[in-house]
């Protein structure tokens, strides 16, 4: 009753299942004026906008917890120190080592920024550590020195209170601070006032009072928690005697433990292997019961297209789905407890029974091109192989005559051997897949038809890009002699055009490249 109202941030709170159970905690109340997608952006931005000393914008106090209870972990007085492990050390060679006493400091879910302040009765230094209470690990010791020469000095019937200040910080660590001997002395054996202490108390400028002594600092003062041991006074205090408290500073070192040891190290990386590898089975599992859900509902529209009605019978229909609707009732059934190798199983026997129906579709839907393409290739291929052959000059509009050819007929006529193989090939596949039923296993396979074409067109490639063969010396005699002859008939044709009578108008004379063209070659296949 004491709830107005249920605010949900995050994405997965969109989630109808989600909001009905937590409508059945808090009935109506839920908040549905806020964005839950953003939200946790929009108030991490507005943290670290009040974090940062460059924004102004209005507090918002935050209070942090701490998730593990932390314990103080200390000796009883006279018997032993702590080491830096949280083990104990005898201060006296022969002395049995003491009781060690657990104090809880912070219990779980103790708001950060917590101070704490510890009562001690102790009479000689002594050390302590901070642990974690659930895994009892220590990752701080502290030593408190200078008690051992205060109790001496002040020699107290009554064990001296020490108390030291603990706080949980913001970043959930552990300070120690402020170590502090407290001695309550008989006002007998206090030292006498002196006559200047006199003169200062008449005019009030004495010593400050012990209340004003205890005044440091802003803020609530931290809460006190006592330590279970026992005093070891024996004498009773008198109400009557008046006493002088006296407060002694001690010296405190921290020091902060490494990380882990080698063992602890061991242990801790075998548990986070065991958890990745929990994780990993739990992934793989849901993704097991995933893939089986989501293939036998493709199974259920896959059986019902024409497509496959077309390469199906009645009774192969029929016992498919009948498989189909058995892996549904399992998945029903078993599915939320069923192994992984369980889920794996399934789901292959069902791909079994999928795939020749599968296969079949696939082929009834590739062949018809497939068929096209090669038929159309083997006569493209064979009517190009057959013009290089005759040198015949084709496509002129697209660039000219073809080059000369660089191959054999030998060559040629083995590469349209193979044309003619590959389409009487196509031609009895298709004779015999002619022969069978829809739904029976084809013989004729679409990647077999693009092989066949494949391994066509690469013998034709071959076939063209073959080095053209080198200009035999019997040519180059040819060409030079054919020069010769043309320099001679030049000359001859120059000394008559001198000769002639000089009255006469001089008539053009033609040229020598005009009068002697050079005779034109007949091109032979052996040539090309």
């Amino acid at each position: 009753d004491q709830i107005e109202s249920v605010v949900l941030v995050g994405g997965g709170v969109r989630v109808p299942f989600v909001q009905t159970t937590l409508k059945t905690f808090a009935g109506s109340k839920l908040a549905q004026n806020l964005n839950q997608d953003e939200a946790l952006v929009l108030g991490a931005g507005l943290r670290a906008a009040a974090l940062s000393p460059q924004f102004r914008v209005r507090e918002a106090k935050i209070r942090d917890f701490s998730a593990d209870a932390m314990e103080i972990v200390y000796e009883m007085d006279g018997k032993g120190m702590l080491n830096l492990r949280g083990k104990v050390e005898l201060m006296m060679v022969g002395s049995s080592p003491g009781k060690l006493l657990h104090t809880t400091i912070f219990g779980s879910n103790s708001a950060l920024g917590t101070k704490k302040l510890m009562n001690f009765q102790r009479t000689s230094d002594f050390n302590l550590s901070v642990s974690s209470k659930s895994s009892g690990r220590a990752f701080l010791v502290a030593n408190i020195s200078g008690l051992t020469d205060a109790a001496q000095k002040y020699a107290t019937k009554e064990s001296p209170a020490v108390k030291v200040q603990v706080e949980l910080t913001e970043s959930g660590t552990i300070s120690l601070s402020d170590a502090t001997a407290v001695f309550e002395i008989d006002q007998a054996k206090a030292e006498s006032p002196t006559l200047a202490d006199t003169v200062l108390n008449f005019f009030g400028g004495g010593k400050k009072k012990e209340a004003e002594e205890d005044e440091t600092e802003d803020g609530p003062p931290p809460e006190e928690v006592k330590t279970p041991e026992k005093s070891n006074n024996t004498a009773k205090s008198d109400s009557t005697k008046k006493v002088v408290t006296e407060k002694v500073k001690l010296n405190l070192s921290v020091k902060y433990l490494e990380g882990l040891a080698a063992t602890d190290k061991a242990a801790s990386r075998t548990k986070l292997d065991q958890m990745d590898a929990q994780d990993a089975a739990r992934r793989a599992r849901e993704e097991a019961v995933n893939s089986l859900e989501a293939f036998i509902y493709q199974c259920k529209d896959f059986i019902y297209t024409d497509e496959v009605e077309n390469v199906t019978t009645e009774e192969q229909r029929e016992s498919f789905l009948a498989k189909v609707a058995e892996a549904q009732d399992w998945l029903d059934d078993d599915g939320t407890t069923a192994k992984l190798e369980d889920l794996r199983k399934k789901l292959q026997g069902l791909k079994s029974e999928h795939s020749p129906i599968l296969r079949r579709r696939d082929e009834l839907r590739r062949r018809p091109a497939a068929v096209e393409e090669l038929r159309n290739a083997t006569v493209t291929y064979s009517q190009l192989v057959t013009a290089l052959k005759l040198n015949v000059t084709v496509g002129a509009s697209e660039g000219g005559p073809l080059p000369p050819a660089s191959f054999t007929d030998e060559e040629a006529d083995r590469v349209l051997k193979s044309i003619s193989d590959t389409a009487d090939w196509l031609d009895e596949m298709e004779a015999a897949q002619a022969r069978l039923k829809p739904h029976e296993p084809p013989v004729l396979l679409a990647k077999d038809i693009e092989a066949k074409k494949t391994a066509v067109a690469n013998e034709v490639m071959r076939l063209l890009t073959r080095p053209r063969k080198p200009v035999t010396s019997t040519k180059k005699s040819t060409t030079s002699s054919s020069s010769s002859s043309s320099t001679t008939s030049s000359s001859s044709a120059s000394t008559s055009a001198t000769e002639t009578d000089e009255s006469e108008t001089p008539s053009p004379t033609p040229t020598a490249t005009e009068e002697t063209e050079p005779a034109t070659t007949p091109t032979t296949h052996d040539e090309l």
